[in-house]
């Protein structure tokens, strides 16, 4: 685990992509890269800073947590996971977490406890 800090406009995501091309560039392997942000308009800003097109809604180069876990209100409008059954259902129609090799959670400082909790159980079951 590898973190960085640093007020907003310092070049923390520049960094990252930096780190991230100079990776993909190897001729022997390339890494998966997965990209989480804790809220869709972060998602927006990830997609722009990494210069990827921020009009493609949910093309899984960067989603919310609560979207990629398949996290949906319940009755008390509290975010929580979907069952494992209708989770290993949806990944028919939307990718899986998969097994990246690596994950950038962009604003980790926004996401709780409960949601790495969440996330390691979807990584352990895919």
């Amino acid at each position: 685990m590898i973190g960085l800090a640093g007020r907003g406009g310092v070049g923390k995501t520049t960094v990252i992509k930096a780190i991230i091309e100079s990776l993909q560039k190897n001729k022997y392997s390339s890494p998966s890269v997965l990209y989480i942000a804790p809220s869709h308009t972060a998602c927006t800003v990830l997609q722009e800073s990494l210069g990827l097109d921020s009009e493609k809604a949910n093309d899984d180069t960067v989603n919310t947590l609560s979207s990629h876990l398949r996290k949906r209100p319940n009755q008390f409008n509290k975010f929580e996971l979907i069952s494992e059954f209708d989770y290993l259902k949806s990944v028919r129609f939307k990718p899986a977490f998969g097994a990246p090799d690596i994950i950038i959670i962009d604003e980790s400082s926004m996401i709780g406890q409960g949601d790495i909790k969440d996330m390691v159980q979807r990584l352990s079951t895919d």
